[in-house]
């Protein structure tokens, strides 16, 4: 009889170390899923900063969401001497776009969307160049070139520059409403050698969520909060009575260098990252941990 109730006293001890241990694993597994997921954050945050610095207003700035896309749309001209990721082609600016699309290797998953970062290389020599007429286009062609140049993009009217962001051929970006707005297909972990080849434009994986926004800045001192336009965490579009959504865009606000008075003062990303190890709850229930990125925009 004493040993009977010894073996069930042993067994009880076992179940609850046992379980205490099965919880401090969960607890420290998750913890570093969330030192993982700053991490990432923080190393995104500075490419974001980067980029939004070395933007110009010669070229233009955009937040738009085309029809069917999962996320609004942040477009950045960086003029200057911009060279291939993928090849050896170079150019005289660039344009970066922020977008989030679906994750291709796990479509059904809400919690594993990837954003992207498209940096694509202005490739098209001016006709001025004395070169001009002996340079291949061939020679400089990959599928992060756009067969546009920077003088193009400084020179564009408004109604011009809607049209190079939706035009998609390599006279154009391709990324506003219609055709030009189909979603990228990217697959994270790769299948095959054709998702290979679109890895040079993922950002981040295991993400739910992307919101931008910007604002005109306030009266320093001023207790009245910051008025920001675009799209909300919900998705939520608010207009800005400053940009009006022009003919051609199917929702949002393009800034160019025609009107800098208009221009927006400061942007705000905000993103979810969702760890593989982090808490069930955590992941499905709020998408994972929230950040918030806020960049001052220079004119």
């Amino acid at each position: 009889m004493e040993l009977m109730v010894s073996v069930a006293i042993i067994s009880i001890i076992i179940t609850m170390v046992s379980s205490i241990l099965s919880q401090s694993q969960s607890l420290v597994s998750g913890a570093q899923a969330t030192v993982r997921a700053n991490a990432v954050a923080m190393a995104m945050a500075g490419v974001i900063r980067d980029d939004i610095r070395k933007a110009s207003n010669l070229g233009f700035l955009a937040v738009i969401r085309p029809n069917g896309a999962l996320s609004p749309r942040l477009l950045l001209t960086i003029p200057g001497t911009s060279r291939s990721i993928v090849g050896s082609g170079k150019g005289n600016g660039s344009v970066v776009c922020y977008s989030m699309v679906a994750n291709m290797a796990d479509s059904g998953n809400t919690v594993n969307r990837v954003i992207l970062r498209n940096c694509w290389f202005l490739g098209k020599v001016p006709t001025t160049d004395p070169g001009y007429a002996t340079v291949s286009n061939l020679s400089i062609a990959g599928p992060d070139m756009r067969w546009i140049d920077m003088f193009t993009l400084q020179t564009a009217s408004d109604a011009q520059t809607v049209s190079l962001i939706n035009n998609n051929t390599t006279n154009g970006l391709g990324l506003g409403s219609g055709v030009g707005g189909a979603e990228p297909r990217v697959a994270v972990p790769v299948a095959d050698i054709t998702d290979i080849g679109q890895l040079w434009q993922v950002f981040a994986a295991n993400t739910s969520q992307l919101s931008i926004q910007w604002t005109h800045g306030g009266n320093p001192g001023s207790a009245v909060p910051l008025t920001w336009y675009g799209y909300d965490q919900a998705g939520a579009y608010t207009a800005d009575p400053q940009a009006p959504t022009p003919a051609g865009i199917a929702s949002g606000a393009v800034f160019t260098h025609n009107n800098l008075q208009n221009w927006p003062k400061a942007l705000k990303f905000r993103f979810n990252l969702a760890d593989p190890a982090m808490p069930l709850k955590l992941r499905q229930d709020k998408g994972g941990v929230s950040y918030e990125v806020i960049c001052a925009v220079s004119k």
